[in-house]
């Protein structure tokens, strides 16, 4: 028995996942574990060429004959 102000010492720990569920379920003290949030996904941006260039003449009216020719 610990008596209030009297000194106390651990004499072990318990390190086993299930066995410290085991013990919590076992005092009604278990809660499940809240799901973190989904892990952050860092897209590195594509690189970009420094000087492009626009081709104002190209034939947009007819795109499906210039795919079959393969201009672009």
């Amino acid at each position: 028995m610990v008596r209030p102000g009297s000194p106390t010492k651990i004499i072990s720990f318990i390190k086993e996942d299930m066995t410290i569920k085991k013990i919590l379920e076992h005092c009604g003290k278990w809660k499940e574990p809240i799901p973190g949030p989904p892990p952050q996904i860092v897209i590195e941006p594509a690189a970009v060429a420094e000087d492009v260039t626009l081709d104002y003449d190209f034939p947009f009216d007819n795109l499906s004959a210039c795919f079959e020719q393969n201009c672009v």
